[in-house]
């Protein structure tokens, strides 16, 4: 049977953490490493499959460790810098998971040749990043919007060293001339027609407005209030959509470390 609008509409979806740990699959006994853990989510849904003998989430920022141990008391939780070298022994992981963190390093391939060095062989490395440059947003002036969408994806917020919007896109190319095997790329996609329950455009606002105050881009306060006024009117009238997707590549370790 076909499923109707509605239908579809109402099946609740999987976030994008699910399914990253479905790709990891946390075997018993294992140790798996998610790096730029944030708060914890990508951790919890970890958990949430069982099996892994040690969960273990490093981020630089304290206060998403703090988070992350109130989601998940049973990981350990390291702060580190993911530009140095991973506080971890050589071939010690079985899976590592790294979720939009690429786009915030000025060097990439230093975080997966560390990356090649702690996964034992045969491990596993699940790379994933929200396509930040192909964010899907209808509903107000597309003018408008494409400038309120580059703002936030491309111009660095005053904690970031470097933005890279186009960091997904290149996560195939990335791991492999860091040596890991692809074994499979997929994408992941959130689609919404409710803007109050879309935090990704709230996000989008509240950052650019960040922007806008600072000076640093050419959009004034009005624009983006314009901005969210049109997509406003256009979820009243159902005319509403976003979508976002992450892009997945899945990898393998193999030979020597």
């Amino acid at each position: 049977m076909q499923s109707t609008p509605a239908d579809v509409v109402e099946q609740p979806s999987p976030s994008v953490h699910d399914r990253l740990a479905e790709i990891v699959r946390p075997g018993a006994g294992e140790v798996v490493v998610d790096l730029g853990c944030g708060s914890g989510r990508s951790l919890a849904a970890l958990a949430a499959r069982g099996g892994a003998a040690c969960l273990v989430g490093l981020d630089l920022a304290a206060s998403r460790l703090g988070e992350a141990a109130a989601r998940v008391a049973e990981a350990r939780l390291v702060r580190a810098d993911l530009t140095r070298p991973l506080p971890l022994a050589t071939a010690s992981v079985d899976a590592v998971l790294c979720h939009n963190v690429i786009e915030l390093l000025p060097e990439p391939s230093v975080l997966l040749g560390e990356v090649g060095r702690v996964v034992r062989p045969g491990g596993r490395v699940v790379l994933s990043h929200t396509d930040f440059a192909g964010l899907v947003v209808h509903g107000a002036e597309p003018g408008l919007t494409d400038r309120i969408l580059h703002a936030y994806a491309h111009v660095p917020q005053p904690w970031m060293s470097h933005i890279d919007a186009f960091a997904a896109r290149r996560l195939p190319e990335l791991a492999a001339r860091a040596g890991l095997v692809v074994e499979r790329i997929e994408g992941h996609v959130l689609a919404l027609r409710d803007l109050d329950g879309c935090r990704r455009l709230a996000e989008v606002a509240e950052v650019v407005r960040g922007h806008v105050r600072r000076g640093t881009v050419d959009v004034t306060a009005d624009d983006v209030d314009a901005w969210w006024g049109q997509l406003a009117d256009a979820d009243r009238r159902g005319a509403f959509l976003f979508a976002e997707t992450a892009l997945i590549t899945a990898c393998t370790v193999t030979g020597p470390n």
